[in-house]
């Protein structure tokens, strides 16, 4: 039964046939708003309903985010394939890069290696140091 913030005293009277059943039907009402646990339940019923719209009010803010993102998808389809083309080609690029660059440095070291190596003495006999040569006159 509603409480008694949602009935009109003009209302009951047309609902009661006589006055005794009035004032049971008022009493009654003042009960029920008295009730802590009917309150607690009414403030909870309320809450609910207040959370659920706001639910339903985002929901459809999504939705429409959501259209928005779908034809923005269609519109621009083709310049979204054209920037993964040239994730691609960019990603080629990048890896033939790298491996020129290990090549290069590969070459540079066999390079630095040969050079090392003619700037050692050729023979491997142990010589003997040069003698210094008296010159007398």
């Amino acid at each position: 039964m509603p409480s008694v913030g949602q009935w009109f005293p003009l209302q009951i009277k047309t609902l009661c046939s006589d006055y005794r059943e009035y004032n049971k039907v008022i009493l009654y009402l003042i009960k029920q708003s008295e009730n802590p646990l009917k309150s607690k339940f009414d403030r909870i019923l309320l809450e609910e309903k207040r959370l659920s719209e706001k639910i339903l009010h985002e929901e459809k803010i999504l939705s429409r985010w959501l259209d928005d993102a779908a034809s923005f998808k269609e519109e621009f389809s083709e310049e979204l394939s054209r920037l993964q083309d040239l994730r691609n080609e960019s990603l080629k690029l990048r890896n033939k890069g790298r491996s020129s660059l290990k090549t290069g440095l590969t070459l540079v070291d066999q390079e630095q290696h040969k050079i090392e190596k003619n700037l050692l003495p050729k023979s491997t006999k142990k010589e003997a140091a040069p003698r210094l040569i008296d010159i007398t006159l």
